[in-house]
């Protein structure tokens, strides 16, 4: 290939035959071009093959795993083999924008603080929308308790950061997640507030077997990023923040003292720990209270006034404290 490339573009394919070409030319179209662009068969039966050897293109780097490795390896592999500076991931199914590659390298030569850097995207196929995910650092980390607030194959790392701290894939159904959490160990975090990525969601990975092994897993990596922060959280208190987290206020009306115990031990554990920015976090749960307090049916006022302690740390003003009232009386 002659110079090492600034970056690695690293795409696994399994059995793609139908979206591959797209996937291919949207790489091959970048307006960013010191790159190479590994593409890692892995023991695909249908024409993919195929498809990848119709390419003619000096900066494509076939890989071809004689059997199904699966993606954990696959990807684990692929890292190994990169040469760039950075690796941008890619999927075999998704369209990457003409200038994302430009963009993300730019943005990360501009903040060497910077490890990993996501973007926003557009969701195509079984589910269609935009998607933005906040882009600060600290914003992140939080949202990672309850989510995983980065879209993996919109992402480009410093290919330094896995080496030093071997920071490879391990967990299959929740490998985003455990990720994304152990490398935010190690360097900042980021997402560019702009759709540089089409991300096609199809029908088969939504399965409901897949979900519910998703969510245990999820559930256990999650449960080890809240006891660091409190050693005396349990599975249930990660799912019923979970659901805090995502307004599911139907499911957790029956169980605010839950809630509020909850809120209560991240408080204090993070005062104790700083595992997050204090400020930024107090005021994340700030919001999540208050949203609580507004909109919970079962929440009224003698509730309210039991959980005075953590009104007063949250800073809960008089107008929210009016409408508690107000609420009450009208029940």
């Amino acid at each position: 290939m002659g110079a090492i490339p600034k970056v690695s573009v690293l795409m696994p394919a399994f059995n793609a035959e139908k979206h591959i070409a797209l996937a291919i030319d949207s790489i091959l179209a970048q307006s960013f071009q010191d790159y190479e662009f590994i593409i890692i068969n892995d023991g695909s039966t249908d024409n993919t093959e195929q498809i990848i050897g119709s390419y003619n293109d000096a900066r494509i780097r076939y890989i071809k795993n004689e059997t199904n490795l699966k993606l954990i390896a696959t990807l684990n592999k692929g890292f190994d083999l990169c040469l760039g500076q950075y690796i941008v991931r890619m999927d075999a199914d998704d369209i990457s924008l003409p200038d994302r590659i430009e963009k993300q390298v730019q943005f990360m030569d501009k903040n060497p603080e910077i490890g990993l850097c996501g973007t926003a995207f557009e969701s195509f196929g079984f589910i269609n929308g935009p998607y933005f995910y906040k882009s600060e650092d600290i914003d992140i980390r939080i949202r990672l308790l309850h989510e995983c607030h980065m879209l993996h194959p919109s992402i480009i790392i410093r290919t330094e950061v896995i080496r030093q701290h071997n920071l490879y894939m391990t967990i299959l159904h929740g490998e985003d997640l455990d990720f994304f959490i152990r490398i935010a160990e190690q360097t900042k975090l980021a997402n560019l507030p702009e759709i540089l990525i089409r991300y096609q969601q199809l029908p088969e990975s939504m399965s409901k077997a897949n979900a519910e092994i998703t969510e245990l897993h999820c559930t256990k990596i999650h449960l080890g990023l809240f006891k660091k922060i409190h050693p005396n959280f349990s599975e249930d208190e990660v799912r019923l923040y979970r659901a805090v987290a995502y307004k599911d206020f139907k499911s957790i009306q029956n169980r605010l003292s839950e809630v509020f115990n909850i809120l209560k031990k991240l408080l204090e554990g993070n005062a104790q720990r700083h595992i997050l920015d204090q400020q930024a976090f107090n005021n994340y749960l700030k919001e999540l209270w208050i949203q609580i307090i507004l909109n919970v049916k079962g929440f009224n006022f003698n509730f309210y006034r039991r959980s005075s302690d953590l009104n007063k740390t949250l800073a809960i003003n008089s107008l929210i404290q009016g409408k508690a009232i107000i609420k009450h009386y009208l029940k």
